[in-house]
């Protein structure tokens, strides 16, 4: 199956005569300001804000999926046809500019200009929309963040757990990645 690239031209239409705003899947989205979820981020316990980043990203990578005819289809698909139509829909949606950078065994996403200050909530967001678009569960973790960037690594929880014992020990992030590199069959 082939896909065309990412187009944003149609990815939200507007129809003001109904009042509604629709994704290029026509499920109906809301246009929501960033403080409106800084406080949400400030405010909601860690539950409900990974339940909420969750719901957000797996809706995101459910529109990826359904381009690429489901899961499956997005599996068989070019990691760089992928790639753009998530980056895609995370850019439109205003979550930031991601893209994917392989370290030896690890992936690890780089979110440009972050919309948001919440490290937990972009990964939660990241995650749903990397489990509904591919079919599998994955946990992004946040590695590091600096002005206009935020690091997230993409692993297994257990991999993940042991890079955020890491980092809480001390471990810078590229120290973190190393460590993950040079254990024998580790798989993040």
């Amino acid at each position: 199956m082939t896909v065309a690239p990412f187009d944003p031209a149609y990815a939200v239409r507007f129809d003001l005569s109904k009042g509604v705003v629709l994704a290029s899947s026509d499920e109906r989205v809301v246009v929501l300001g960033v403080p409106a979820l800084e406080t949400l981020c400030r405010t909601a316990d860690e539950a409900t804000l990974a339940s909420v980043a969750h719901a957000v990203g797996w809706a995101l990578g459910q529109r990826v999926a359904d381009r690429f005819g489901g899961a499956e289809g997005v599996r068989d698909a070019s990691l760089e046809s992928f790639v753009s139509h998530l980056a895609g829909e995370l850019a439109v949606a205003g979550f930031g500019l991601a893209r994917f950078e392989r370290w030896g065994k690890a992936l690890v996403v780089t979110l440009e200009r972050p919309a948001l200050r919440s490290d937990r909530f972009l990964a939660g967001v990241l995650s749903g929309a990397l489990e509904a678009s591919a079919g599998k569960a994955v946990t992004c973790e946040p590695l590091s963040r600096d002005l206009a960037t935020l690091r997230l690594l993409v692993a297994r929880e257990s991999t993940a757990r042991r890079v955020r014992g890491w980092l809480a020990g001390g471990a810078s992030w590229s120290e973190a990645l190393a460590r993950l590199q040079h254990r024998t069959g580790a798989e993040p």
